[in-house]
């Protein structure tokens, strides 16, 4: 049976490992990809306070017709408070697996450098 053959995964014999033969666009990397947040979540916590406290301003001074929209708006800013914790969470697991990430790799390249100097010392070495 070829690595060609299958829909999915299929083990390549060529690499060694299983390789996924399907579209590579731009979109499934976008879906991937962790953007920082707009705002921290103490931000979105001080508008939705705002909006809350204007709202009851309004209320109070012009009646609850005036104060019944910056409301709602304040309780979908409550609902954009619970999910942006979330959302920096994310980002910042993705930021550290960037960092964890980078850190193997430069550790790599000083092992294949120590690596590259030893076979240069060996190769300088006479066999008795």
């Amino acid at each position: 049976m070829d690595g060609l053959s299958g829909g999915g995964a299929a083990l390549s014999d060529r690499v060694g490992h299983s390789v996924n033969w399907g579209p590579v666009t731009t979109h499934h990397a976008r879906e991937k990809m962790i953007i920082r947040p707009f705002l921290s979540v103490r931000s979105w916590m001080i508008v939705t306070a705002a909006l809350l406290v204007l709202a009851a301003v309004l209320a109070i001074t012009n009646g609850s017709s005036a104060g019944g929209p910056v409301f709602v708006a304040a309780v979908i800013s409550a609902c954009v408070v619970s999910r942006s914790a979330h959302k920096w969470r994310e980002y910042n697991d993705a930021v550290a697996a960037n960092k964890a990430k980078a850190k193997r790799a430069e550790e790599d390249e000083q092992d294949r450098a120590l690596y590259r100097r030893w076979l240069r010392e060996q190769a300088g070495k006479d066999p008795e």
